[in-house]
């Protein structure tokens, strides 16, 4: 079996004899591994030209040889035509300026590389939703912050999805494309911050529930633009709702969850749900969404999820996605220690009728080396 047909099956009700591969966030592992990952300059993946954009993508998944990949979206073929890249070389494989050149407008926009782990955000500030009162307030701000209601979704014509289209080419007849997108509720923090999201929750409601509305109409678009784009699964990103109560968590984060997965498998998609944090008081919600997949975190933050206790209670009734701790075994642990837990995540697997995907629980860490992933995938293609 190929590695997209390991998820196909692993995500249907038949469940897989043969476990994938994979892990999450696949754009920060290259940001931090670059040399690693791809012979390719740091700003390849800025480039205008969809075949240099998507060599460090390529360059990636082939050297761990996961079973899935995350499609990225280019640049229109007018801008094509308008920009090139200009780097002006200080040594062997430093770089003094890295500009973005508009040949038809003179303008010059510098690119910086990002350090390692991401930069930290900058102390204080603003939040975009403070002293917002009433919806119409909130309308203005969130047309501010996100762009207008967004109307029927047309598929681009302008050149912006070849770059994903060419990954799809070259990589998705064995592995399975994937696209991001944001739970509503998650998606309201860039709007309030953490502290004044949840005060609003219990001060105004109403409001914290407009914009989840509202966010779940990008949410969608976001669905739409991924499957024109050859997207097979989306990964629906919920954090923070583990922080508040099984009604809330349902009312304001789970509410918009289940239309999203609706609209996920209308367009012919499949959905993981990624839910961050405890589950424990709330297994009928989770189980309840619709999706095709579940995926917890490893238990890091003073709770523990033991997968197989988590196959015995979902029992086949959705697919898992492993939650291999990505610091305590993936970077810190014995090759002995490694095995051992595949092994254990495969019996979870197993347990829950083959509706698994073998995975880590959070995004790899700087720390770990990019032959360490690849022996994590191998470990697992070798048990099929």
């Amino acid at each position: 079996m190929t590695g997209r047909q390991k998820i196909e099956a692993a995500l249907s009700p038949e469940g897989s004899p043969e476990f994938a591969a994979v892990t999450c966030y696949q754009g920060l592992f290259l940001r931090d591994h670059w040399e690693q990952a791809t012979g390719a300059p740091w700003w390849a993946q800025h480039d205008p030209d969809p075949a240099r954009a998507a060599r460090p993508w390529l360059d990636m998944v082939r050297r761990t040889d996961e079973d899935w990949f995350q499609v990225r979206y280019g640049h229109s073929r007018q801008a094509r035509e308008d920009l090139s890249i200009e780097a002006l070389a200080a040594g062997s494989r430093s770089y003094d300026s890295v500009n973005v050149i508009n040949r038809r407008t003179g303008e010059r926009r510098e690119l910086r590389r990002p350090p390692i782990g991401g930069d930290q955000p900058a102390p204080g500030g603003t939040a975009p939703g403070a002293g917002v009162a009433t919806p119409e307030q909130l309308e203005t701000v969130m047309d501010a912050v996100y762009g207008p209601r967004p109307r029927e979704f047309v598929p681009p014509d302008d050149g912006s999805l070849d770059l994903p289209r060419l990954l799809v080419a070259e990589l998705g007849g064995d592995r399975m494309p994937i696209a991001h997108v944001p739970a509503p509720w998650w998606w309201c923090h860039g709007l309030w911050g953490f502290a004044d999201l949840m005060a609003r929750m219990i001060e105004t409601p109403e409001l914290v529930k407009l914009a989840c509305e509202r966010l779940l109409g990008h949410s969608l678009h976001v669905v739409q633009r991924a499957a024109a784009a050859g997207a097979g699964l989306i990964w629906i990103e919920d954090c923070m709702s583990d922080m508040i109560s099984p009604g809330q968590c349902r009312d304001f984060s789970l509410a918009h969850v289940r239309p999203l997965v609706e609209s996920i498998r209308a367009a012919g998609m499949l959905s993981v749900h990624y839910y961050c944090g405890r589950p424990d008081d709330r297994w009928d919600l989770l189980l309840d969404t619709g999706a095709d997949a579940l995926a917890l975190e490893e238990g890091k933050k003073g709770f523990a999820v033991d997968l197989l206790q988590v196959a015995e209670r979902v029992d086949g009734r959705m697919a898992l996605l492993g939650n291999l701790d990505a610091i305590g075994v993936l970077e810190h642990g014995s090759d002995a220690v490694l095995q051992a837990e595949i092994a254990r995540q495969c019996e979870a697997g197993r347990r829950n009728r083959g509706r698994f995907v073998v995975s880590i629980g959070s995004p790899v860490t700087p720390g770990t080396p990019l032959s360490r992933v690849r022996r994590y995938c191998d470990l697992v293609h070798g048990r099929g």
